[in-house]
This record gives C-alpha cells, structure tokens and sequence, in this order.
C-alpha cells in the first residue's frame, strides 16, 4: 500500500484558532489514525487536535477515498495519490491538504 507510513502536512497559521497547526495521517499495516488540526507545540508529537479517529484504514477500489475506523468511519477524500516530487519527497493530496511523509 502506496499510503502506509506516518504523513504531516506543513504547518499552518489558522488564523480562525489563532494557532499554528498541523495535521497528520499514519498508516501502519491495515490501521490508521487520523489526527486533523492539531497543536505542532508538544515534543515530537501532535497534540490538542481538533479531532482524532483511529481504526482498519480502507483505501477504496478506484482510489478516490479512504476510510479510516469501522462503525463510526471518517471517510477522506483523496485528492493526488503518494507520488515523488522532483526532490524524491513522497508527497500525497487528502481533503485538499498535502502531506509529507516523514
């Protein structure tokens, strides 16, 4: 799977929460945790997200969604698929972010 590994979008000046933030998506193996506006303030992780979901992450068969969790799933929408930009940095599209792999 072309997504599997840990994703962070640049950080953001959100000027509505008045925080620089970040998002991020991990997929290891068949799970992901989705961690969607968070604080870039804490150690080497994210903290005070707005949101959280974690569970089995599906990549749908036409590659245009992925679901993350089973009975309270979040679906994003997959934008670009992971692909290497021209300085070999995995780059992917989800919700109209980019993320980087790290």
């Amino acid at each position: 799977m072309d997504f599997v590994g840990q994703w962070r979008t640049d950080v953001i000046n959100d000027t509505f929460l008045n925080e620089a933030i970040r998002s991020e998506i991990i997929i290891e193996d068949k799970d992901g945790i989705y961690n969607n506006s968070c604080k870039n303030v804490c150690e080497d992780q994210l903290c005070d997200c707005i949101s959280t979901q974690s569970g089995r992450a599906v990549v749908s068969f036409d590659k245009k969604s992925m679901k993350i969790g089973s009975t309270n799933s979040l679906t994003l929408s997959i934008d670009e698929e992971p692909y290497q930009d021209a300085n070999g940095k995995w780059v992917m599209k989800i919700n109209g972010l980019t993320y980087y792999k790290q």
